[in-house]
């Protein structure tokens, strides 16, 4: 058996199936995205305060 490889600094491929559900890697994008909305929020009230 060859030891295959995901991609370039990845690590070795541990079967043919996703690791998490549909619905949660969906979930989990959706809270990327909040995050992400979140610090440009942050960002946007830390630069722009009058100190």
């Amino acid at each position: 058996m060859r030891d295959r490889v995901a991609g370039p600094g990845l690590g070795g491929i541990r079967g043919d199936h996703a690791v998490i559900n549909p619905a949660m890697g969906t979930m989990f994008q959706v809270l990327r995205g909040l995050l992400l909305i979140l610090w440009i929020a942050l960002l946007i009230a830390t630069v722009g305060s009058p100190c």
